[in-house]
């Protein structure tokens, strides 16, 4: 998706999901689906009608949350609709400022972490978790947030340096 500009992406990613439709390929669907919306929400489109809609529906994360749901098999999979949902509430969150708005955001995070296997999408749920926990402690509890940023950086160093050797 990073290789084309907007429309081009969203074309060929479009006509993957229809191809896989055509095949019955489920996982496939939804793994497109699941890169429509990161197209979406990485543009500032998200939520917004998609333009000559050839879905014949609006996609969203929850969709593709809900199909990885009913298969434990997929779990992993999982952990990234959930990642993405919580990056939604986050966006929501510089718009709104609402503090419940954060706590949804929390609870994505917090779930895909459950799932994660790959050091990416754990890295990822622990540092959404983290900015989160900045906005909501930092006025109040700044010790708990710097310890979360310390622990969190110690860890990545550490697998960082695994991973390489």
């Amino acid at each position: 998706n990073n290789s084309f500009s907007y429309s081009s992406a969203m074309e060929y990613t479009i006509k993957g999901y229809l191809l896989a439709e055509k095949l019955d390929d489920e996982i496939e669907m939804n793994k497109c689906l699941h890169n429509i919306c990161m197209l979406l929400l990485q543009y500032g489109r998200y939520g917004q009608p998609l333009k000559d809609n050839p879905l014949g529906f609006e996609p969203q994360f929850e969709q593709v949350l809900s199909f990885f749901a009913k298969y434990p098999e997929y779990r992993h999979e999982q952990a990234y609709p959930l990642l993405d949902m919580g990056t939604v509430k986050m966006f929501e969150y510089i718009d709104t400022e609402d503090t419940n708005v954060l706590i949804d955001a929390k609870r994505y995070y917090s779930e895909a972490q459950l799932y994660a296997k790959s050091f990416y999408a754990q890295y990822i749920a622990d540092t959404g978790l983290l900015v989160v926990n900045s906005y909501l402690y930092a006025n109040r509890q700044s010790s708990f947030v710097n310890d979360s940023r310390e622990k969190l950086y110690k860890r990545y160093t550490q697998q960082k340096i695994f991973i390489e050797d």
